[in-house]
């Protein structure tokens, strides 16, 4: 927390604490009244890379593949006769 007196006579310096993703609370007689923080991130990954500095998310140290579908729709078949379908040849080859 900093006051409004000491924020201002060094503004570089929290400028510079905020655009590298810090948040500076700015206080008036002790109270918290603002903060000083970098601008919103709109971009996914660029969020994610903040949230990540900030130790709010673990990103993943590689990228997740979907596997490959084995079933497809067939006439007459509704999508839960196919999981169904799926599922029981996962236990039969696993």
């Amino acid at each position: 927390m900093v006051s409004i007196r000491e924020l201002a006579a060094r503004l570089d310096d929290y400028v510079d604490q905020a655009a590298r993703g810090e948040t500076i609370v700015i206080a008036e007689n002790g109270k918290p009244v603002a903060e000083l923080r970098p601008p919103p991130v709109s971009d996914l990954d660029d969020r994610l890379a903040a949230l990540a500095r900030e130790g709010k998310v673990i990103l993943p140290e590689k990228a997740f593949v979907l596997p490959e579908a084995t079933a497809s729709m067939r006439p007459g078949y509704s999508l839960s006769d196919v999981v169904i379908e799926e599922r029981r040849a996962d236990r039969l080859l696993g």
